[in-house]
């Protein structure tokens, strides 16, 4: 296998992992401010909600994900509450929330 960098790297099991959000996760609190992925090659892939909480920015990858910016169709509105013990899957590469805190997957 040729040296690559990032998930080039892993074996095909760790790939897979990766690709489920094994690689990271951390604790995201709406005291930490805005998290910004976008100049890296890492994005947030899942979110559990600890507590309930809105979404003052989640911003997606790309049209193919629902945000509250930068997507295709009806924007999420910043005052929706997502509800304590709910997992949303996405592709997302800025986040801040009001009100809860929340467990971000990424890979």
């Amino acid at each position: 296998m040729s040296k690559g960098s990032g998930i080039h790297t892993f074996t095909v099991q760790e790939a897979q992992n990766a690709a489920l959000g094994q690689a990271q996760s951390r604790y995201y609190g709406p005291s930490d401010g805005t998290l910004d992925l976008s100049s890296g090659n890492t994005r947030i892939i899942a979110i559990h909600l600890i507590e309930s909480a809105t979404f003052d920015i989640l911003e997606p990858e790309s049209a193919n994900y629902m945000g509250t910016t930068g997507q295709l169709g009806t924007a999420l509105p910043t005052d929706m509450t997502f509800n304590k013990g709910t997992t949303i899957f996405g592709r997302w590469k800025k986040i801040a929330t009001t009100g809860g805190g929340v467990v971000l997957y990424i890979a």
